[in-house]
């Protein structure tokens, strides 16, 4: 019966590039969210007759367009990643995998995303 050389690393590659789509997923979600329920509250205040438009209304929309958009950008950068260490897995060649530049883009992005968040809450409770 035939074995798939370096099978255990093609399976830590595939989870981790499974990991980051999860995550991928959830960003675009969570942006998603922001964005339908800012909506929701104006149409409430809409309802309701109140005058006061919602300060942060254009604010959430920017926080939650960029959150999908950074989860598009995510899963392009895993997909990358992805093929590029699955290429490095079955060369025959051993060499380094370099400086982690897609690592670094993708938790860059994830920490833009948290301060992203931590001002649209900072504006909701004012």
């Amino acid at each position: 019966m035939p074995m798939i050389k370096g099978l255990s690393d093609h399976q830590a590659n595939e989870r981790t590039f499974l990991a980051w789509i999860r995550t991928a997923i959830a960003l675009m979600a969570f942006g998603f969210l922001i964005e339908k329920f800012t909506i929701f509250v104006a149409y409430i205040q809409l309802v309701l007759h109140r005058q006061t438009a919602h300060a942060s209304a254009g604010f959430a929309a920017i926080v939650g367009a960029s959150m999908v958009l950074m989860g598009v950008l995510m899963v392009v950068a895993a997909t990358v990643r992805f093929f590029w260490i699955r290429r490095k897995i079955d060369s025959e060649v051993s060499e380094s995998l370099g400086p982690p530049l897609i690592e670094l883009l993708l938790g860059i992005m994830l920490s833009v995303a948290g301060v992203l968040l931590v001002f649209y809450v900072g504006g909701q409770i004012s």
